[in-house]
């Protein structure tokens, strides 16, 4: 299976989307939002994000990964200007209402070393286990590596075993938890060879 792989663009949000919501559970806030709002939370983040890209198999996009320095900065705004349909949104599904509330009372507090930051990375389910998403790490280390960022880091969810397995085989290692979310590190080498 040949995967190309090009920057994602703002052309490439629907397909993010679409992705995002069949391959992520629906722990996550993030799996309510329509799906417009979702394409709008990922514009907002791709802004600070130069170094996302999708896979491409047979021109369609069968996966992505979102990564940056300032991702937080994106959400900050998406979140911003957004509120009164998130806070909709919060108030229809108690589940997600009750977390927010959690994390206000009782913040999951945890200082990564690591600014740089991977955000989100999705494989369309009929492309999971095929070696796509590990294709798509390798390929960010070598960019990131040519940059001369020599880490990065990244935070998973407790209850998403399926990734937490993925980044523990991928050599992240743990650099901290909190009650909500395990708190992975990856260090580079000083040269990745081409794929």
């Amino acid at each position: 299976m040949s995967i190309e792989i090009r920057p994602a663009t703002p052309a490439d949000l629907p397909q993010i989307a679409k992705i995002h919501y069949a391959a992520f559970g629906n722990d996550h806030f993030t799996s309510i939002f329509p799906q417009d709002l979702l394409e709008k939370f990922y514009e907002e983040v791709l802004k600070d994000s130069p170094d996302s890209y999708v896979g491409l198999y047979d021109g369609q996009v069968t996966s992505f990964v979102i990564t940056g320095a300032h991702t937080a900065a994106g959400v900050k705004r998406f979140t911003k200007r957004n509120k009164a349909r998130l806070m909709g949104l919060m108030l229809r599904h108690p589940k997600h209402l009750a977390e927010k509330i959690k994390i206000k009372l009782f913040p999951p507090r945890f200082n990564s070393s690591t600014p740089y930051r991977l955000m989100s990375i999705g494989v369309s389910p009929s492309f999971q286990g095929k070696g796509i998403g590990r294709f798509l790490l390798l390929n960010l280390d070598r960019i990131l590596v040519e940059k001369g960022i020599t880490q990065f880091g990244l935070s998973v969810r407790r209850s998403n075993k399926r990734a937490l397995q993925f980044y523990e085989r991928q050599g992240f290692v743990n650099e901290g938890e909190t009650w909500l979310s395990v708190y992975y590190v990856r260090t580079l080498p000083n040269t990745i060879p081409s794929s």
